[in-house]
């Protein structure tokens, strides 16, 4: 039995063998068909192993969109809830797995930090069902961790018995050093002591929550947070200079006392729910939360407002999966339903004669337009109906 299992179309071999490298690396037993047995049937060993594997990587490009086999093999790796999804060429994945989220390699050379890449281990140690091991150069251990305090000077040893030096220089020396420390501390001391501390602003003082200036920006920008008090974030955060949102499926994120899942657990963040960070090198990224609280959150869960402020917004991605509820409907305007409910028909391909839904939707990398007509699931219609019925009420 092995961990991993690639698909892929044999003209990306030079990309994909990259990743097979990588993901040996992480020490994951790993299978793709060039280990294939010269007698077995291909058929009967790639259902064996797909079967077999926790996890199946398809490395999707434009020749492996085309490719019946490469197709199949995500189709069982699908059903099996098994289905890790990448793209090589910057392209979507082929109908239906555009559905489902992928990570792009396009600009991946083999380097632990990349974005897309964190996504894909994380991935793997969600469904092996063990930790990714660490990457096998450590980082040094940063400067902040060493002592505050230099240790004390080792005894001098004592001088042989019978030796003619005398040790008065040396008395004298070492007593004019502590003298002159001691004056500089002083000295530093007192400033300190002159200088007013930075006060720290209080806990929950962001004035407005994100989720709602995201919903509304006419309203947000009427009614601006003011300035008379210190406010969380960038300007008052140190090191946590950037504003961030979560980014999970399931609505929230644990942070944790240290960069590992096997930390312990501090607390979670929810959907819409504003919290601190900056750009760092590693998977594991250091937080602070609205209250205060510092840890480390996996940067697969980070989205940053401000590359978030660059990209249109996606009202109910898994629309297709779930009934969107009554609450969640009356936080948008008639304007942003109109928009959720044609994300639903977008997702499929369809092709819209209104010029502003073309122009919103081809803002979107998984937006592929294939036809004017497309089927959607009984969620989805249920989904569409309750939102044009919203539609009407405002």
């Amino acid at each position: 039995m092995s961990d991993v299992f690639i698909s892929y179309s044999r003209e990306d071999l030079d990309k994909v063998s990259q990743i097979a490298a990588a993901v040996a690396e992480q020490g994951y037993d790993l299978w793709w068909d060039k280990d294939l047995p010269p007698h077995l049937s291909y058929t009967e060993v790639i259902q064996e192993k797909i079967g077999s594997a926790k996890a199946v990587i398809v490395v999707w490009s434009e020749t492996a969109s085309r490719s019946e086999w490469v197709r199949a093999e995500a189709d069982m790796a699908r059903n099996q809830n098994k289905l890790v999804q990448t793209s090589i060429d910057d392209g979507m994945p082929p109908l239906p797995f555009n559905q489902i989220q992928f990570a792009s390699l396009s600009d991946w050379s083999g380097e632990d930090d990349h974005r897309d890449w964190g996504k894909v281990l994380q991935s793997l140690s969600d469904l092996v069902g063990r930790e990714t091991p660490p990457p096998p150069k450590p980082s040094p251990k940063p400067a902040a961790e060493k002592p505050a305090t230099a240790p004390p000077p080792a005894p001098m040893p004592a001088e042989p018995s019978g030796s003619g030096h005398s040790q008065l220089p040396l008395v004298i020396s070492l007593i004019t050093l502590a003298v002159v420390v001691g004056a500089v501390g002083w000295l530093f001391l007192g400033r300190e002591a002159a200088t007013p501390a930075a006060q720290e602003p209080p806990a929950g003082q962001l004035a407005e929550n994100t989720a709602d200036i995201s919903e509304d920006a006419e309203e947000a920008d009427s009614n601006p947070p003011t300035t008379a008090e210190p406010q969380p974030g960038p300007a008052n955060s140190g090191e946590f200079n950037e504003t961030a949102v979560i980014e999970d499926e399931d609505g929230w994120t644990n942070f944790r006392a240290g960069p590992s899942r096997s930390s312990t657990i501090l607390g979670r963040i929810e959907t819409g729910e504003l919290f601190y960070t900056h750009r760092q090198r590693g998977s594991w990224w250091k937080i602070r939360t609205d209250d205060g609280e510092v840890g480390y959150m996996h940067y697969s869960r980070i989205a940053l407002t401000s590359t978030l402020a660059r990209q249109p917004k996606v009202y109910f991605p898994d629309s297709a999966s779930r009934i969107i509820t009554a609450e969640e409907m009356s936080r948008l305007t008639k304007s942003e339903l109109r928009l959720a409910r044609n994300e639903i028909f977008a997702r499929r391909g369809r092709i819209f004669e209104s010029p502003d839904l073309r122009e919103h939707f081809s803002r979107f990398d998984w937006y592929q337009p294939v036809s004017a007509e497309v089927e959607i699931n009984d969620i989805e219609k249920a989904n569409a109906e309750a939102m044009q019925a919203a539609e009407r009420q405002r």
